[in-house]
């Protein structure tokens, strides 16, 4: 296999599985963020400052929530190894420092690693909506093809319709000349 594409499928696996751990994570701690017990003994409501007919909860331990994220997925970096710098970089080995980055963009959450994802992959929004752009374009552009080719082909039918009344016409003229 070609090294480079090796190389290519080996940060494309990493990468996924970057996406996946953050997926995993912003999920998992989403059940125990929005269970009644974790909402009623660290959340409270509060009137709205910039509307004061309206309720909002608050976190009772600001940034909390991240807090947690964070210890889990430095846990999950360190336990299991995962050093993203390591395979993006194609070091020997993977350290303690590219595990504890790996474990902050995993608690950035999934949004974050598919941004990541996606720049590596060079397939922003940007792009995509370009690619779709071109494919509607080339779509529309196909129709009308066919069309000016049904158009043609209409056109080659009706003629030969023509000359071949035409060419019955003729015989019957001499048809009827041969027979005077």
């Amino acid at each position: 296999m070609d090294e480079q594409y090796e190389t290519f499928v080996t940060i494309l696996g990493a990468l996924g599985k970057l996406v996946v751990a953050a997926t995993i994570v912003e999920r998992g701690l989403a059940f125990i963020f929005e269970h009644k017990w974790f909402t009623e003994l660290l959340m409270k409501e509060s009137t709205d400052p910039a509307d004061g007919t309206k309720t909002v909860v608050k976190s009772k331990v600001p940034g909390l929530k991240g807090l947690i994220a964070l210890v889990c997925s430095i846990g999950i970096s360190f336990g299991y190894g995962f050093d993203i710098l390591h395979v993006l970089f194609g070091t020997s080995k993977a350290d303690s420092i590219g595990m504890l980055i790996t474990g902050f963009v995993i608690a950035g959450g999934s949004a974050g690693a598919i941004a990541i994802f996606q720049g590596y992959l060079n397939i922003s929004k940007d792009s995509r909506d370009a690619i779709i752009a071109a494919r509607k374009a080339e779509a529309e552009s196909a129709k009308e093809v066919a069309e000016l080719a049904a158009l043609e082909a209409k056109a080659k039918k009706e003629k030969a319709e023509a000359e071949r009344e035409e060419a019955l016409l003729r015989k019957k003229t001499a048809e009827s000349k041969a027979a005077h």
